[in-house]
């Protein structure tokens, strides 16, 4: 998840509830509640401008991005072996404090090179362009969603 920098200006947004989930042919998985039960490095790899506290809308700890620091923003996990029974479940919140523009989104990528090159989960598909059959939406999310 990250949110790119526009400008001076960063939006409020959280993250809560993050659970990567398997079948029962791979137990690896990965669940992150941000209340203390587990530390922070031993899921993330990195995490920029974000901190376990209070989020405004849930009331409930969250890892928060509330802070201008002139950069991207971003919460990066360790790397994870993912098959096609993989799922990934999350909460976001954004514009807690001060309304979020369209122009503040959140995006969910992933990387295949360990962090080299980066590809949003998933990419916005309306038949009848080619190569897509299904209706998708992409994994870049905006106040007006969440």
């Amino acid at each position: 998840w990250w949110q790119p920098q526009h400008g001076k200006l960063s939006a409020e947004w959280a993250l809560d509830d993050v659970l990567i989930g398997m079948n029962d042919s791979s137990r690896t998985s990965f669940q992150e509640k941000f209340d203390g039960s587990v530390d922070l490095q031993a899921n993330w790899y990195r995490i920029q401008g974000g901190q376990v506290k209070i989020d405004c809308l849930s009331m409930d700890t969250a890892l928060t991005f509330d802070e201008n620091i002139g950069k991207p923003r971003y919460a990066e996990t360790w790397d994870f072996h993912v098959s096609s029974s993989t799922f990934l479940q999350f909460e976001l919140s954004m514009g807690c404090s001060n309304p979020f523009s369209d122009g503040h989104s959140i995006q969910l990528h992933y990387s295949l090179n360990n962090g080299r090159d980066w590809h949003r989960v998933t990419e916005v598909c309306v038949p009848p362009s080619i190569g897509c059959l299904h209706y998708t939406e992409s994994s870049v999310y905006t106040s007006e969603r969440f």
